[in-house]
């Protein structure tokens, strides 16, 4: 399966409290994730804090779906994600 691209370290730092990748950050919610400032951006452009959590391949899998759709779904949520990560990191910078 696909490796999820890395963060850069200010997206890292302003957006997250934990490392996405990390066994202490498997299973927590949203709300546990992100720091409070991103929470907030978050709010202010209507964004669902869900939608910057990464996920999985296997998280989009579903029966009868082929392959090259799993994939579709799972690249398109990946650059979706980065594209609000980077409008979040960048009301994080600007503040």
């Amino acid at each position: 399966m696909a490796q999820n691209p890395q963060l850069s370290a200010l997206s890292q730092k302003l957006i997250f409290k934990e490392n996405q990748n990390s066994e202490k950050a498997k299973g927590l919610k949203a709300h546990q994730l992100l720091t409070q400032d991103a929470l907030n951006v978050c709010k202010l452009l209507a964004i669902d804090p869900n939608d910057v959590i990464m996920r999985e391949m296997d998280d989009f899998k579903e029966h009868g779906l082929s392959e090259q759709r799993l994939r579709m779904r799972y690249e398109y949520y990946e650059e979706k994600r980065q594209l609000k990560i980077k409008a979040i990191e960048n009301i994080l910078v600007k503040c």
